[in-house]
């Protein structure tokens, strides 16, 4: 009977052991069209140095499995804090379906999707998000179909979540992930100060850890209402929207004169789409390593981040409850350097977005395939193509492709225009032939004629050229002509001398 407390005692001390040792697991699951930076993104997620300039080398393929699974374990000192299952859905759409593996009921409370967008084709955007988008719509209408509460209590966790955010303190404490230096787990504390409180009634720089509450009568937490646009279609799960291959903006101004009006409603119309998602925006570019490293800060941070209004997936322990809180995010909305735009969920307002670019029109561009399906978002659509068309493709005519002739039929070809006798008499007919003819007594003509015996002479007809020895008979007149014409010069020559010449000759 004795033995029966301290059989309790260790029971209770192995218990409270084991749980302090279970390693809190969470799941991203990465969305997008084919090469749309999926599997760099994975990588940026593993990897110890997110600002690793070879990262997109190091990238797994994994392009030909349909959906492909892998994780990562979080340490600290060595000892595993967390892990991360990184969940990749190929490019077609109609793998749609394998959602189903990767976001399960069990798994929803405790997964982030991420939606990845390429750059290069930046008319694809809205297009790509309505699709992806109504993919997991349908997963969690089906998980909903079974299980509502649990769906329900998801969305209420969301928006607590997008309601509870304020921006960080002003002070940078030392531990903070920059640029150059890699990310740390945990950051030595620092002490919350208290900032001014900006026009929205939302202190400027309370830190994000630290939820704006008021109590109401109930003793529950009354978090501030959602601005307009915000949270119109809650699915329940936190999305980021990444765009990748940021640094082809550049090349998208020289080469298909895109302007800087064009970047800037570009980031207005995703900004719209993560507003109403309660979405978060991320432009990353591997020239930037940074921008990687901050996405895979926030990505640990909404993954682990705990807060007191949330209820789905709070810590059981006070050893998890530690480890939930290790991974803190300390950045600032960036929308003014147009390849490294970064857009927390909670900070973005339609107000915010049209002073961005004059001329906006939040309400269009938020009509996509939401509102539960009724609104197919054509509009949206129409006026996103207005403004961002696809460029027209250049047409590269190649250089003509010339084909050398064979020798052998080059050499063949000549021994036949060698060999036929009307290339020679059109030789001896040109004003060239005639011309040495004239010049030199006959000398061309005799080499021509001694190539080919028996042709006809440039002076012949073709009687004569018909009778045999009249060829004879032209060429004899033809130096007789000549000694006579040289004798008869020389008798003028001499009769025109004078006597006195002659006499003294």
């Amino acid at each position: 009977m004795g033995s029966e407390p301290n059989e309790n005692i260790w029971n209770s001390l192995l218990s409270s052991a084991a749980s302090s040792r279970q390693t809190p697991s969470k799941n991203v699951i990465v969305l997008g069209d084919p090469q749309s930076g999926k599997s760099t993104t994975i990588a940026a997620i593993k990897a110890a140095n997110p600002t690793d300039p070879q990262l997109s080398s190091k990238a797994s393929v994994g392009g030909d499995l349909a959906l492909s699974y892998s994780y990562v374990d979080l340490r600290e000192d060595e000892d595993v804090v967390a892990r991360v299952g990184l969940h990749r859905v190929a490019g077609n759409p109609s793998y749609g379906s394998l959602l189903a593996f990767a976001l399960s009921a069990a798994a929803m409370p405790g997964s982030l999707v991420i939606l990845t967008l390429d750059w290069r084709k930046p008319w694809t955007f809205i297009e790509s998000c309505d699709q992806w988008l109504s993919i997991l719509r349908n997963r969690v209408a089906e998980i909903s179909r079974r299980d509502p509460d649990l769906v329900d209590e998801c969305r209420r966790a969301l928006e607590s979540s997008v309601r509870s955010y304020t921006d960080p303190s002003d002070s940078i404490p030392s531990g903070e992930l920059r640029p150059e230096s890699p990310l740390p787990i945990r950051p030595p504390p620092s002490p919350v100060k208290q900032s001014p409180v900006s026009l929205s009634g939302i202190p400027t720089g309370a830190p994000q850890t630290a939820a704006i509450v008021t109590p109401s009568s109930s003793g529950q937490p009354t978090l501030p209402p959602l601005p307009e646009g915000c949270l119109t279609d809650n699915l329940g799960v936190p999305i980021v929207i990444v765009c990748t291959k940021a640094d082809s903006i550049g090349m998208l101004e020289r080469d298909s004169d895109y302007r800087e009006e064009q970047f800037d409603f570009i980031q207005q119309a995703l900004r719209t789409i993560c507003l109403k998602y309660g979405a978060s925006l991320f432009y990353t570019s591997t020239t930037k390593p940074h921008t990687t490293a901050i996405l895979r800060s926030y990505v640990l941070h909404r993954l682990f981040h705990h807060h007191p209004a949330l209820s789905v997936a709070a810590p059981s322990s006070p050893s998890s409850s530690r480890r939930l809180t290790s991974f803190p995010f300390l950045r600032r909305a960036q929308v003014v350097e147009r390849d490294a735009v970064f857009v927390p969920a909670g900070w973005d307002s339609w107000g915010k977005i049209r002073v961005l670019r004059d001329g906006f029109d939040c309400a269009l561009a938020a009509e996509t395939s939401g509102d539960n399906g009724q609104n197919r978002g054509e509009g949206a659509k129409e006026y996103f193509a207005t403004v961002i068309k696809r460029p027209a493709e250049k047409v590269v005519v190649p250089n003509p492709t010339v084909t050398a002739e064979d020798d052998q039929a080059f050499l063949e070809r000549q021994l036949t225009v060698l060999n036929d006798g009307s290339a020679i008499g059109r030789a001896m007919d040109s004003p060239l032939a005639r011309t040495s003819t004239n010049a030199h007594g006959g000398d061309l003509s005799q080499k021509l004629h001694s190539l080919r015996p028996g042709l006809p002479s440039q002076s012949s007809s073709p009687t004569a050229a018909a009778q045999p020895g009249a060829q004879t008979e032209m060429i004899e007149k033809f130096f007789q002509n000549l000694l006579t014409k040289r004798g008869g010069g020389r008798s003028a020559s001499i009769s025109n001398r004078r006597p006195e010449d002659g006499k003294e000759g």
